[in-house]
């Protein structure tokens, strides 16, 4: 896990760089490297990794995977560009840079520190705070938002969840589920609730919309926003009224979005 001033830190870094070398309001990672003398190629390397950063002859040299990230100007492809040079820009990153090559492929369950920070690294370069926010500001929150995110800033619908949980303007839990296991948990620092039901690495909740999902299969498929209660998700929580909204992913997980009334 990152500490909470880490990313502070990191937050920052990226966002200095955004404004740095703003190119209107969507962040360009192919601009940024070009301004930093980053070369850069795309092209199909295998299922070896995603990025791949180099550093031969004084030069460093960003390869990014075609097989794994589809086309380069793909929502996958910009995110890998943007995790690319976090390992350029994190100073302890680049300092091990210099020793010679640094390969990442995606992982969701990913405990790498290394990889962690640069994640964060990329979604803050991709989804600055300040215009995060002003697509969010008095709209209610709901995979809607999350898609119009996820539009504007050419990013997947899981990359802009994540940075919800972040610098979004609700209190947020994200919980990624599969076959019917709860993965890993997220929340937002405001977010009301704590103590769990269900444990990590254990079945998911079987009254929440996704422990439905996973007992009933696609009868109860829903994909709207639900009314549950805390004590559906939560220990000590009541009948207090919250919602849910699942995410499905055609990698085969689901993400379970949870927040308050």
């Amino acid at each position: 896990m990152i500490s909470l001033n880490r990313k502070k830190t990191l937050n920052q870094l990226a966002e200095d760089i955004t404004e740095l070398f703003a190119f209107g309001e969507v962040t360009l990672p192919e601009k940024i490297a070009e301004e930093n003398g980053i070369k850069y190629y795309y092209d199909w390397y295998d299922d070896d990794f995603d990025g791949l950063q180099i550093y031969d002859g004084g030069e460093f040299h960003t390869h990014i995977n075609l097989n794994r990230v589809g086309s380069r100007d793909s929502n996958r492809a910009r995110f890998t560009f943007g995790h690319e040079l976090g390992h350029f820009f994190i100073e302890e990153h680049h300092i091990e840079l210099m020793k010679g090559y640094h390969a990442s492929k995606y992982d969701p369950k990913e405990t790498n520190l290394i990889e962690l920070e640069a994640n964060f690294f990329s979604a803050a370069l991709l989804m600055p705070s300040k215009k995060f926010k002003e697509i969010c500001f008095k709209k209610p929150f709901s995979l809607d938002l999350i898609s119009e995110l996820s539009s504007f800033f050419q990013i997947s619908n899981l990359a802009a969840i994540l940075r919800f949980v972040e610098v979004g303007t609700f209190p947020l839990m994200v919980a990624y589920c599969r076959d019917g296991i709860l993965e890993w948990v997220i929340r937002s620092e405001d977010f009301p609730y704590k103590v769990f039901r269900a444990k990590i690495k254990s079945s998911v909740p079987p009254t929440s919309v996704v422990g439905e999902y996973f007992r009933l299969g696609e009868t109860s498929k829903y994909t709207a926003v639900e009314e549950i209660e805390a004590d559906d998700w939560f220990q000590y929580a009541g009948s207090t009224t919250m919602y849910e909204q699942c995410y499905y992913s055609e990698y085969g997980f689901v993400i379970s979005l949870i927040w308050p009334e």
